[in-house]
Parts: structure tokens; C-alpha cells; sequence
């Protein structure tokens, strides 16, 4: 089976582990605090927060924005379902923005009709390393005074031409979920160039502490600390960090040049030139369930795009959401991901291309 994943992980993080329990470096230490501070460096800003998931980042982001009961958030209908999870675990409305039309990113320009007097922020998703439409995102943010909170978990190192996406807000949070640029199994980080929000993030992080041994408890919080065992491999992640983003560049490519004559099945396009970089190779086709359980039935894994939020039921929209629900019924995930060796991509290719051919006899027939 050819999973529709696969990353890089070898000897040198087990040997990173291995050496800070030998050390007794266990709970969050000076190996967490080395990793915030690389983090940072690498994507240019001033303070990262590291903690458990990026589930919990965006989280602890609304937080540290004092997002509570009675207010309400913005988001795009087209995310991974901790976007909205982590607006209600607040107690806050989340209030679903469409996408565009040729990008399953939210449309800066449908937001007018959702801002009301309780909102209070808008979670900008930058799905798949997808850029929102920063510049604009911001004059409309600035003109009804709302903080702009990054959801970068599937975007690190995605750039939009002026700077790394999760840097241009706010605050911006990255997942180290299994199934990202870097991995740690679980994590995740909040990066600031604001004082104020760093300060709060780590009393947040902590029970309202930043040391243990304290007479005060500052403020709320919890236990949302990370540990320096899995710092220490993510310090090692971090290390390949350009390496992987190259291998998932290449990924892309070889898929670009070799399927671009496919009538069923075609890349969804990303902008390089802004330096757009793609976590996953996400395709558009006509008929998604049958296309992957062609692939699935010849040992490739192909996914179906995870659904809007609208279509759950949780939340139902106040505007259409048309365009979202368009990429959830066209979208899948091919095999992806830095660890993908060259052989088994060209077998993803040849199969699709036999599945064209089997698609095309049938339509004849027809």
C-alpha cells in the first residue's frame, strides 16, 4: 500500500530523544525553550510559544485576544475542524465565511455581510499553504478593529511575497501533527511579534504562571506545556526543515508535469511566485468516491479532502457557502508528503493514467 502520507522521521530524532531522557531533560526545559527560540529565528518574528497541538495554539491564540462568551468569530467554511472547535471551547459564535471561487481559502470580500457588533476576531485559515489575501485581510480588519489570528497549521514556510504566512497577524499557529512539514506526533506554536500576547501566551500555558515555585497565581490558565523529549526531535525536524519543504516542492512538480494532460483528474494550482508551498497535492475530479476507490482497489491511498465545517451540522451558515461546498464535493488528496519516493509516485501516475484510459472506454461505450 502506497499511504497517502509518508514523512521523514529516522535515527537522528530517536538519538534526540533518547539523549534528553538520558539527561533527565523530560518536562518542558531548556530543550523546549531552544526549540522556541529556532522556531522563531527561522520564520523571522520575535517570540514562539510552544504547546501540545496546533489544536490548542489557535486556542490559547483566542485566549490571549480574550475571546470569550458573546462574541464571535469568523472563519472559512473550508478547514480542518479544530478551526471551529477551538472558537467554541471559548464559548464564542463561529460565524462561516465562504472561499473563493478558484481557491478553497476565505473570501476577504464576502466578509462585510458577517461583521456584526459581538465580533470580535477572524481566524484567517491558510489552507494547504493556500494564502489568504493578507493586504486585504488587514485594511478590513483594521477598519472594524479585529484581531486577525493566523491558522498556519497546514502553511509552514508558505509564503504570500512579503513575508512567511503566520507572521503577518496578530499571532499565527503551526501544528507538528503527524501528518505536516515537521513532526513531533503532537504540537504545536503560536508565534508573536507582540509583547502583551507573548506574555499572556505563557501565563496561559501554565496555570497562570510562568515558574512553579511562585507566591501568585497571575492569572487563568492550564496545563498546556510541552515536554523537551519531544523538543529534542523536533529540534532535529527543524534542522530539515528546508530540506522537507523541498521534497514536498518536488512531490508536487513531479505530479504537475506527469498528470497535467488528465481530463478526470486535475491539480489544483498553487502560486509559487509568491511563494506558495503546498503541504499536500490536493486534485479536483468529478466523481471522488469512485476515483478513490479505483486507487485504494490497486494499493494507492487516496483521500477525499476533509468536509466544510457547514456540512456537519454544527454550524449552519448565515451566507452561502457555495464555493466551499464545491471543492468538498471535487477534492481529494494524493499520496503527499516528503517521505514519497520517486517509484511510488510514478505508480500513483500510471494508475491514474489507467483509470483515464478505463473512464474514457466507458464514456465510448456510452
Amino acid at each position: 500500500m502506497i499511504n497517502w502520507w509518508k514523512t521523514n522521521i529516522g535515527h537522528e530524532e530517536s538519538d534526540a530523544i533518547c539523549s534528553a531522557i538520558d539527561r533527565r531533560r523530560i518536562g518542558q526545559g531548556e530543550i523546549s525553550e531552544a526549540f522556541e527560540k529556532e522556531f522563531a529565528r527561522i520564520l523571522g518574528v520575535q517570540y514562539a510559544v510552544v504547546t501540545t497541538s496546533g489544536s490548542v495554539a489557535l486556542y490559547l491564540a483566542l485566549m490571549a485576544v480574550d475571546v470569550g462568551p458573546g462574541d464571535e468569530v469568523i472563519i472559512p467554511d473550508r478547514t480542518w475542524v479544530a478551526t471551529a472547535h477551538a472558537v467554541m471551547l471559548t464559548g464564542a459564535k463561529v460565524v462561516l465565511a465562504d472561499v473563493e471561487k478558484d481557491s478553497p481559502v476565505m473570501d476577504v470580500q464576502c466578509l462585510d455581510a458577517l461583521v456584526t457588533d459581538r465580533t470580535k476576531a477572524i481566524l484567517a485559515v491558510h489552507l494547504n499553504g493556500r494564502a489568504v489575501h493578507m493586504d486585504s485581510l488587514r485594511e478590513f480588519a483594521d477598519n472594524y478593529s479585529l484581531f486577525i489570528i493566523e491558522d498556519s497549521c497546514q502553511a509552514l514556510l508558505s509564503k504570500n511575497g512579503s513575508g512567511y504566512l503566520g507572521t503577518l497577524s496578530d499571532m499565527g499557529c503551526f501544528s507538528l501533527g503527524l501528518t505536516k512539514l515537521i513532526s513531533t506526533g503532537q504540537g504545536g506554536f503560536i508565534v508573536t511579534n507582540d509583547i502583551n500576547c507573548y506574555e499572556k501566551l505563557k501565563l496561559l500555558r501554565n496555570h497562570g504562571v510562568v515558574d512553579q515555585f511562585t507566591d501568585t497565581w497571575a492569572s487563568f490558565g492550564f496545563n498546556f506545556k510541552f515536554t523537551d523529549i519531544m523538543s529534542a526531535m523536533g529540534m532535529v525536524q527543524l534542522s530539515k526543515i528546508f530540506e522537507q519543504a523541498g521534497a514536498c516542492r518536488r512531490v508536487y512538480d513531479y505530479y504537475l508535469e506527469n498528470i497535467s494532460n488528465l481530463r478526470t483528474v486535475k491539480i489544483l494550482t498553487v502560486d509559487f511566485d509568491q511563494g506558495e508551498l503546498p503541504l499536500y497535492v490536493e486534485a479536483m475530479c468529478e466523481d471522488p468516491a469512485y476515483f478513490v476507490d479505483y486507487m485504494r482497489s490497486n494499493n494507492v491511498e487516496v483521500r477525499n479532502a476533509p468536509p466544510s465545517i457547514s456540512y456537519q451540522g454544527y454550524v449552519e451558515p448565515t451566507v452561502s457557502v457555495s464555493n466551499s461546498w464545491y471543492f468538498e464535493q471535487h477534492a481529494v488528496y494524493l499520496p503527499s508528503g516528503p517521505g514519497q519516493e520517486l517509484k511510488d509516485l510514478e505508480r500513483v501516475v500510471r494508475l491514474m493514467e489507467q483509470f483515464e484510459t478505463k473512464e474514457s472506454n466507458i464514456s465510448g461505450q456510452v
